[in-house]
C-alpha cells in the first residue's frame, strides 16, 4: 500500500499515522520523499516459490493469501485508516469576494 505524491499536509499525516501504527502498517517507510510513500508491504511468492512450484500452485498460494488478506489485515487496516483526524481544510474563496 502505497500514498501517492499529495500536498505535503495530506501525505504527513498518513505517513506519521502509519509510522504510529507500526503493527498493522508492516515495513511503513521512515523517510518522507516527493515519491511513492510505501506504508504496507506484504511478500506472497518468494523466488523459491517461482523455482519450486507449477502455476496451479502459485495459483492457489495467492488466492489463499489474498482470502487470508481480506479476513484477517484489511479489516484492521480499513478500520485504523477510518481513525484518521485530518486537517481541516483551508477556506476556499469564491471569485470576486475577498
Amino acid at each position: 500500500m502505497a500514498i501517492a505524491p499529495n500536498p505535503d499536509p495530506v501525505r504527513q499525516v498518513i505517513h506519521q499515522f502509519a509510522l504510529e501504527h507500526s503493527k498493522i502498517f508492516k515495513r511503513a517507510s521512515k523517510r518522507r520523499t516527493q515519491q511513492w510513500l510505501v506504508v504496507y508491504k506484504r511478500t506472497i511468492l518468494t523466488k523459491r516459490d517461482y523455482e519450486d512450484a507449477d502455476i496451479e500452485s502459485l495459483i492457489e498460494k495467492v488466492e489463499a493469501e489474498w482470502q487470508r488478506f481480506l479476513a484477517e489485515e484489511w479489516p484492521l487496516i480499513r478500520d485504523t485508516l477510518a481513525k484518521i483526524s485530518w486537517p481541516k481544510p483551508p477556506e476556499l474563496t469564491s471569485p470576486g469576494k475577498e
